[in-house]
């Protein structure tokens, strides 16, 4: 019995100390500059769909208390859509923090906005 509870033990033990690790990471664009569309991180390269969707400071306005952001401001497009993407590379987005205007000015939204 003895052998058997010293057995269970070490396989629980290895089974604890047997895990995948996945890197985790959150971007909040204060190292690039403004007007960038593209970044890295853990060897991926995001790049934006439009060169108008690009890294902007505004105090306070980012993520966190970050003073820098994604965005599209100053132009005005009915309809426009935007993406980030990694070459095909898989990544798993957890959160994103996410202000959403159609205004031009980016007032607070007077219509319909939608997210897909």
């Amino acid at each position: 019995m003895k052998l058997l509870y010293t057995f269970l033990r070490a396989s629980f033990l290895l089974l604890l100390t047997v895990t995948t690790a996945h890197a985790q990471f959150t971007e909040d664009f204060e190292g690039l500059a403004d007007g960038t569309d593209s970044f890295a991180l853990d060897g991926k390269t995001f790049s934006s769909s439009n060169t108008n969707f690009d890294v902007t400071t505004f105090a306070n306005a980012g993520a966190g208390g970050s003073d820098k952001f994604m965005d599209n401001l100053g132009i005005a497009t009915t309809g426009a859509s935007y993406s980030i993407t990694t070459g095909g590379d898989a990544f798993t987005l957890q959160s994103i923090d996410m202000y959403v205007s159609d205004s031009a000015t980016g007032n607070n939204p007077t219509a319909g906005q939608s997210v897909l």
